[in-house]
């Protein structure tokens, strides 16, 4: 389990890398790829150790906490395009309404 979680931490630090340099395309491909790492952690087993518990709580609060900024990003960015599209329909249309 705290393999997983090590590898679904490096991929959300890697996704809000590219975040930063806006590169959409790629932070969904690893976005779906910590999902499925994510998705594998009801399959496995807790360890007994409490030092691993430990770094497994932490590692899950943080990877969340991350999650959680990376879907403020994405919920702008969508919102921005969506913008872009309404302005560009506008344009459009009163380029249609006045002629060229």
């Amino acid at each position: 389990m705290l393999d997983l979680l090590n590898k679904a931490m490096r991929l959300s630090k890697e996704i809000t890398e590219l975040f930063d340099r806006e590169e959409w395309d790629k932070a969904q491909q690893l976005q779906q790829q910590r999902e499925l790492l994510l998705n594998q952690l009801p399959n496995t087993e807790l360890p007994s150790d409490s030092h691993a518990l430990a770094k497994i709580n932490t590692l899950s609060i943080e990877i969340k906490t991350i999650t959680k900024e990376q879907l403020v990003i994405s919920t702008a960015r969508k919102d921005a395009l969506l913008q872009q599209i309404k302005n560009n329909n506008r344009s459009k249309k009163m380029k249609t309404a006045y002629g060229d």
